[in-house]
This record gives structure tokens, C-alpha cells and sequence, in this order.
């Protein structure tokens, strides 16, 4: 009951189990491998979510997995057909994501608008049994497939016209649309292995071997304006000269262990002002830099602790990326450390030394090291930006929505006119102060609550 007043209801834990002690490694801290999984006990509640499964639909129990992975539910059968997505813990950016997840498995075109609108299991999946077969809204159904010409050029998508004309109005840049993303690792790291992961990540996704161009001949086409993206070819990248990856040393040597999370604390704020995007020190000048706006950094905090680190424009990189980024780099990594033992162990079989260090990277970086380790990716970014530019141009709905739009702000529009203590700047900037507030736990109870009545608006949204 306590933790239903604090928690979402994703998170209440189903079972409580009280142990004597916590058992801990050497170094005094939890081990989690250690603690030992609970016991499955099969009770009426058990037997009442064994029925409620039974009587899903087939749509349902598709749906209720997309569900779970979607909103991270440890628990698929917790789902049940009353279930509402929203008291779950989803949100308007999740039901991108569901919306997507829905179209691949179903191939049914559910757009956020209907999952806004049909927030329990039942619903949802009723809605998708009437949409099958049949296009959403009746909305044509333009096919997203791979560009058999491997191009170089891409038109540029909507969201990234946009930034490119925000980037426009600053001077030198900007760091408002900087994602971050670090990872500790600890235990022996083989430096080598990690870059070569790193770059083989960045071969795999055209997107993160694009910069930007202004077209001055207007062949961004599609409706993309004047912009367009350029791709390096994935065997440049080899080259090294396309990709920003530096590494540092922070003052972490000889720290006592119980210090240890301070000092990596301190080590992620170097790697973030190395990466410089979020302290506004390097912000990316998408336009004048001609290069992908992307930096890599390593630091190292001590022996058997390092903070890999990367800040990328949004342009190329969104926070729906942040777990395949993580996964890839671990399964290339894994690889790459393979095949360093492999070329070490016949280094000193033939007892030159030299030799490995001359050739050890190019060896690792070679084009087949990583093929077949992954699925091959069925479309690239650019095969989307154009998919896009083709819809918003021919399909029945987006003259829908864009009749609708040019009706809503036709008219003179109204100014927003803010009593600020000092003008605005000639020139658009990002500079900003913080002003902390304390909000009740009566009063963002309530503001959660709206939310749910609205449709799924987040806090960031109610408050």
C-alpha cells in the first residue's frame, strides 16, 4: 500500500521478499549476482492472471508484450485487458514508440492520436482489429523501403530542416539540441577494442557519418528547402578523419575506494566538457563545420575505471537511440576484444611484437570484423527523411492536416509579450537562469492526474 501511494503502478513490486542480510563483495558493496531469485509461488492471484491471459485476443496479447517492452514492465501477464497505458507510466514520447512497435508487428499505421485516444488494452486492440487491411484514417500507406542506389545525398526530414534553420539564427553554433549519453566501465579496458567498436557502430548508421550542406542550387529537393544531408561512405571512416575521439586523463590515481564516486562524478564533467556541447564551449555549427556533429571521448579515471562518453546534435541522434547505441557497442566491443586476443596469441607465436603494434588497429577495424553480428539494418535514416518528404507531398492526409493548420493560424496572430528585465538580443541565443520551486506532493498528484484526463501530458507539459 506504501508504495502504491509513491510508485506508478509499473513500478509496485508484486512480491516482497525479506532476506537476513545483504550479501556483499569484497569491497563491502552489494552483490547483486549473489542474491538469490524468489520463489514462484503459484497462488489465486496467480490462477486469476493465468485466466486473464486466456482470454486475450491474439491482437491483445501481441499488444500487451509491445506493452511491456515498450514501457519496460518486467511483468507481461500484470497487463491485463483493462490495463490503461498511461497509468502504467507511458507518455505521449512512449506512444511514439508503441505507435511504431504496432506497425511492425501488425502492419497496422496506428497513429499517436489513437493511442491517446484508446488508452486501455481492449480498446487499442479492438482498434487495430478494425484498422487491419484498412489505412489509417484513410490515409494511403506509402511504403518505407531501402534506397537500392545507396545514395550519398539525402533531402533533409522536417525535424531536421528545422534545426538547420534554428542553427541559422546563432552565431557559431549552439548547444540546445546536444544529446549526451557515458558509460562506466570498469575492469581491464583494451582501448583499441573500444574504438574500433566505436567506429564500426558508426559505419552501421548512415545518419552517423552525415554532415549538412546548404544547397544553393535548391536541390535539397522533396520539400526538404535548401538543405540536404551528405553521407560519407562507410570505408572512409576507417581513415580516421571524419570522426572527433579524444582521450584524457582525470585526477583519479590513488583515490581510496570509498572515494571512488566522486571521483567519477568529477570524471563524466570533464568528458562532457570535452565533448563541449552541453557547457556551450564546442557547440556544433551544423552548417560550417563539414564534418558529422558527433565527439567521442575517453577518459580515464584509474586503472580498471574509465568514462566513455559522446555528445551528438539531434540532427543525427535522438534518445530513442540511447539503448541500441549501448548494445551495439557492447556486441562490437566483444568482438573486437576477441579478435585482439586472437592477433596477440599469433603475435607471439611468431615472437614479433612490433608487428602487433603497427598493425593491431587496422587490423581491428577491418570491414568484415563486424559482419554478420548484427541484423542488417533494412532502412537507413536518409530512406526515411525521403519516405517522409514523399508523404507530406502526395498523401490524402497530410493535405488533411495541413488544410487544417493554415485554417487554425490564418488570421494575425497574437504576440507573446513577456515582462523580462532586459531586451531581447539582436541575436537568438540560448543563455538562461534556473530558478528552483518546490512543488506539494498534494499538488503534483493533482497535475498528474490532469495529465491522464488529457491524453497522457507530462508533468513537463501540466506544470
Amino acid at each position: 500500500a506504501a508504495c502504491k501511494e509513491r510508485l506508478p503502478s509499473y513500478m509496485v513490486p508484486s512480491r516482497v521478499v525479506v532476506i537476513p542480510e545483504w550479501p556483499r563483495t569484497q569491497s563491502g558493496k552489494v552483490d547483486r549476482k549473489a542474491l538469490v531469485e524468489p520463489p514462484v509461488e503459484e497462488n489465486a492471484s496467480d490462477l486469476g492472471t493465468s485466466r486473464a491471459i486466456e482470454s486475450m485476443t491474439a491482437t491483445e496479447r501481441i499488444l500487451a508484450s509491445l506493452w511491456a517492452g515498450t514501457l519496460g514492465v518486467a511483468e507481461e501477464s500484470s497487463i491485463r485487458r483493462s490495463s490503461d497505458f498511461f497509468d502504467l507510466g507511458g507518455h505521449s514520447l512512449l506512444a511514439v514508440s508503441l505507435a511504431a512497435e504496432v506497425r511492425k508487428f501488425t502492419g497496422v499505421n496506428l497513429s499517436v492520436i489513437e493511442v491517446l485516444q484508446n488508452k486501455t488494452l481492449s480498446q487499442m486492440a479492438t482498434l487495430i482489429d478494425g484498422m487491419k487491411g484498412v489505412g489509417s484514417g484513410g490515409a494511403e500507406q506509402f511504403q518505407l523501403t531501402r534506397n537500392p542506389e545507396h545514395k550519398s545525398q539525402y533531402t533533409v526530414s522536417g525535424e531536421q530542416e528545422q534545426m538547420l534553420a534554428l542553427s541559422q539564427g546563432t552565431e557559431g553554433g549552439s548547444a540546445a539540441y546536444t544529446a549526451e549519453q557515458q558509460f562506466v566501465i570498469r575492469g581491464k579496458l583494451r582501448k583499441s577494442a573500444l574504438r574500433a567498436a566505436m567506429e564500426g557502430v558508426v559505419r552501421r548508421h548512415e545518419i552517423l557519418r552525415t554532415h549538412f550542406e546548404v544547397a544553393a542550387d535548391g536541390s535539397g529537393g522533396g520539400g526538404g528547402g535548401t538543405f540536404r544531408q551528405v553521407v560519407i561512405p562507410a570505408e572512409a571512416i576507417s581513415t580516421r578523419k571524419w570522426i572527433s575521439y579524444e582521450e584524457i586523463e582525470t585526477d583519479g590515481a590513488g583515490v581510496a575506494e570509498e572515494a571512488e564516486d566522486a571521483t567519477i562524478t568529477r570524471a563524466r564533467v570533464s568528458v562532457r566538457r570535452a565533448c563541449g556541447g552541453t557547457f556551450d564551449l564546442r557547440p556544433f555549427d551544423l552548417l560550417r563545420d563539414g564534418v558529422p556533429p558527433a565527439r567521442f571521448v575517453l577518459a580515464k579515471v584509474k586503472e580498471g575505471i574509465h568514462v566513455f562518453g559522446f555528445a551528438m546534435h539531434h540532427a543525427i541522434y535522438d534518445g530513442f537511440s540511447f539503448d541500441s547505441m549501448e548494445k551495439e557497442l557492447e556486441t562490437m566491443y566483444q568482438i573486437a576484444c576477441k579478435k585482439l586476443s586472437d592477433i596477440e596469441s599469433e603475435t607471439a607465436k611468431e615472437g614479433s611484437k612490433a608487428a602487433t603494434t603497427m598493425t593491431t588497429f587496422d587490423l581491428l577495424t577491418e570491414s568484415d570484423l563486424f559482419s554478420g553480428t548484427l541484423p542488417n539494418l533494412q532502412v537507413q535514416y536518409g530512406d526515411y527523411s525521403e519516405w517522409q518528404r514523399r508523404w507530406l507531398a502526395e498523401s490524402e492526409e497530410s493535405k488533411r492536416q495541413l488544410a487544417f493548420w493554415k485554417d487554425q493560424l490564418s488570421g494575425e496572430l497574437p504576440q507573446l509579450s513577456m515582462p523580462t528585465d532586459k531586451a531581447r538580443p539582436a541575436v537568438l541565443g540560448n543563455r538562461g537562469g534556473r530558478v528552483p520551486v518546490r512543488i506539494g506532493r498534494e499538488a503534483v498528484s493533482g497535475l498528474r492526474e490532469l495529465g491522464r484526463a488529457s491524453g497522457g501530458a507530462t508533468l513537463f507539459a501540466t506544470t
